[in-house]
């Protein structure tokens, strides 16, 4: 009877053994080499000290090119991400970079949507927040707050997250061995942040096509309705928040196609923000139209590709620039190549993470150099494609531009009306 007990408690023993060390494999090297965390990281250097911060989900992350913005403005929006996440991220990026003067808040309508108001994840946000932060935010119970502490400090007890580090380690053995890893690594994106390559697939499907792409896509972003009160409440808390840090909070709509206006208009027959107190708002930036009939930006019907990002990004770094004063004094933020480049695990399958790993880029200036002759040659590419095209091709309209004190939101008018 001892000799089993014996050997049963060395059985246990090594298992425990076992399991953490996976779980110390899964944390160096598949959780804290995903985009995720290596945003935060990047975040967390000390050179970098914006001014203006943009904040918001997959449309903020991918539309905004950060080459081209101007001098103290970061763009550290994250795909997928609901206003209550959001929230989490603002707290800590506040707390963590004093030097915030504005928040560029990205205004969506699925924000407000009834989908994003289900969604209660926030384990990977504990990279930043605890367990008291998520009860700011979050409708809490012993059971939510237990779920969340043990999916972080025992991440292999989730079946996912048992699967990823099974395919890292077998990545790795195969790279030990001299083989390839069997996933393609992605390009590279200049200076950071998210980028969708351009794709011919959305310019070329006919009109039918696309609108019954959208009506699809919309009914699963915004399940079912547009304006969810819990949603509405997740963007109060953010801009007391950004009060008390004395910190100007400047909303931004993103452009979308006009399919996904059209499509989306079934949910709200007003402006979705007509029923959303601004009164916190510094100012209100809408360029949901701006490209509203050039499907030759668009990556898909919400979001934009490299070429509609730089044009956008372009047009967004004239406004803020008037409405946010210059300051000569931020430094640059170098890029770091401490970190091999991830795919993107995100609900987008065909997304691609393309992050700078070049120390020669100043993220915060807009200014890269000494660029290798592959990226060199990719940048001139599409920049003589830009310059080819005409000027007159893109209609900048944006709506609702209010510099300083209550910015209305713009009247809204049902697009099939032309």
């Amino acid at each position: 009877m001892k000799r089993l007990i014996h050997n049963l408690t060395l059985f246990f023993l090594g298992l425990l053994a076992l399991f953490v060390a996976a779980s110390v494999y899964f944390e160096t090297q598949v959780r804290q080499t995903g985009n995720f965390y290596r945003q935060v990281a990047w975040f967390l250097d000390p050179d970098i000290t914006p001014v203006g911060l943009l904040v918001g989900d997959s449309r903020m992350a991918v539309n905004v090119d950060p080459r081209r913005l101007p001098a103290g403005f970061y763009n550290f929006s994250y795909p997928g991400e609901t206003l209550r996440q959001i929230y989490l991220r603002v707290k800590f990026a506040l707390e963590t970079k004093p030097s915030i003067h504005y928040l560029i808040l990205g205004l969506e309508d699925v924000a407000f949507s009834e989908a994003r108001a289900r969604l209660r994840d926030a384990t990977r946000q504990m990279l930043f927040a605890d367990l008291v932060d998520l009860t700011e935010i979050y409708p809490s119970s012993p059971r939510f707050l237990l779920r969340h502490a043990v999916l972080h400090y025992a991440p292999l007890v989730n079946a996912n997250q048992r699967r990823r580090t099974w395919e890292t380690m077998v990545d790795d053995a195969v790279q030990l061995l001299g083989g390839d890893r069997s996933a393609t690594p992605p390009e590279e994106f200049d200076c950071g942040g998210f980028n969708l390559v351009k794709k011919k697939e959305w310019p070329s499907l006919s009109e039918e096509e696309r609108r019954r792409k959208a009506r699809r896509a919309v009914d699963r972003l915004l399940g079912g309705s547009v304006g969810d009160p819990h949603m509405q409440a997740a963007l109060h808390a953010i801009l007391d928040l950004a009060g008390r840090h004395g910190v100007r909070v400047i909303g931004l709509r993103n452009p979308v196609s006009r399919s996904y206006i059209k499509a989306a208009y079934a949910y709200y027959r007003e402006d979705p923000l007509a029923s959303i107190d601004l009164e916190g708002l510094y100012a209100m930036l809408d360029y949901e139209t701006l490209f509203a009939d050039q499907t030759g930006f668009f990556y898909n019907l919400d979001h934009l590709n490299s070429r509609g990002a730089r044009r956008f990004t372009d047009r967004l770094a004239r406004d803020l620039s008037e409405l946010v004063p210059a300051n000569a004094s931020v430094a640059p933020h170098h890029c770091r190549s401490a970190m091999a480049a991830a795919a993107l695990a995100w609900p987008y399958n065909d997304v691609v993470a393309e992050w700078l790993r070049r120390p020669d880029c100043h993220n915060l200036r807009g200014e890269c150099d000494g660029l290798g002759a592959t990226s060199t040659g990719l940048i001139e590419s599409m920049q003589r494609s830009l310059d080819q095209e005409p000027e007159a091709a893109m209609h900048e309209k944006s709506r609702g531009i209010a510099a300083s004190g209550r910015a209305d939101p713009p009247p809204f008018r049902d697009p099939s009306e032309g």
